[in-house]
């Protein structure tokens, strides 16, 4: 799907796209959309990357759900 989303795949289904308002793509011109395969050192880079976002992401709901936590406890604190 990310490849389809990108410029490369979107030229590609552009070009081979039939119809009007709801473009058509047959199962044949499907079959011949390029997929480039990158180097495995770039692919790599890019799993290390995706990886390092993943983590990212965990800490940061992580650390949002322990300001909230902090946030109601001062809260609460005042109200008494």
């Amino acid at each position: 799907m990310l490849l389809l989303n990108s410029i490369i795949g979107s030229y590609q289904l552009e070009r081979i796209g039939t119809g009007g308002v709801q473009t058509n793509i047959s199962y044949k011109d499907i079959k011949n959309i390029i997929i480039p395969i990158l180097p495995k050192p770039i692919q790599q880079k890019i799993s290390e990357l995706v990886k390092k976002s993943h983590e990212s992401r965990k800490k940061v709901k992580e650390l949002l759900e322990e300001a909230k936590r902090k946030v109601e406890e001062l809260i609460e604190n005042n109200q008494k």
